[in-house]
């Protein structure tokens, strides 16, 4: 949807798209960034934390997840269901009405692939109508979401930052001191930018120590969000511009 003209290249893991885009083997990469029902995708979120790596733009779609199986296979037979863990975090209610048990694949279409290779009528997986076509699978079950709005937000990864777009958001440490990431949220809100999101997550080899992710409303370009940035490194131990976008919605 996003780039009909370009070109696709699958990766087995989210690491391998990132490897992909920092290599110049691929223009873009679309990853999973966050889902409505199951929360962000923390793996990757340490992998912008990690590499050099700019969000180009975020792109919210509404999911429905399918049960997949052989043809022939009946929902009563099925043991065993194959899918990512987020997709399985999804359907969790789905998969404790009928008993069957999850297993975590690398992603949603390969799980399809899998299921399709097996020639075993008592796996399944979870994943899109399209890779039910795709694998020749038969939909045993649609639409098994626990939630109805269930939307996952996609984010577009490039090697180079862009100049400008509707939002901005930004990577940061802080130091070990108490009150000090209070009085960075302070110098956002008082320079009069509306941050629409914070998240936390754990840096790997300093315990109880945290990177934090937020999403700014503003032009990057602008003056006053230049000056944010400025009084921001002032006031923060590591600070990086994670991406200028703008945000889109693909209807399906």
């Amino acid at each position: 949807e996003l780039f009909p003209t370009y070109r696709y290249h699958s990766c087995v893991d989210f690491a391998g798209v990132f490897q992909e885009v920092l290599a110049g083997q691929a223009a873009f990469g679309v990853i999973p960034f966050e889902n409505s029902y199951t929360g962000e995708v923390g793996e990757v979120f340490d992998l912008l934390f990690k590499h050099n790596c700019y969000i180009q733009a975020i792109c919210d779609l509404p999911i429905r997840q399918n049960l997949l199986a052989l043809p022939g296979a009946r929902l009563s037979g099925i043991k065993k269901v194959y899918s990512h863990t987020q997709a399985l975090s999804q359907c969790a209610a789905f998969l404790q009405e009928y008993n069957l048990q999850p297993q975590p694949y690398a992603n949603t279409a390969l799980a399809a692939q899998f299921v399709a290779d097996s020639g075993d009528l008592s796996l399944a997986a979870i994943a899109s109508a399209e890779s039910a076509e795709l694998y020749g699978l038969d939909i045993l079950a649609p639409n098994i979401n626990s939630s109805n709005q269930n939307t996952t937000r996609f984010i577009v990864i490039g090697r180079e930052l862009k100049a400008c777009g509707s939002h901005f958001n930004l990577l940061f440490t802080v130091n070990h001191n108490a009150g000090q990431l209070a009085r960075v949220m302070s110098l956002i809100g008082d320079l009069g930018f509306n941050m629409e999101s914070i998240k936390s997550r754990p840096l790997r080899d300093l315990p109880w120590q945290y990177y934090f992710y937020v999403e700014i409303e503003g032009n990057v370009a602008d003056a006053a969000a230049q000056d944010l940035l400025v009084q921001l490194k002032n006031n923060c131990h590591s600070l990086k511009l994670l991406g200028s976008y703008d945000l889109l919605q693909i209807s399906k």
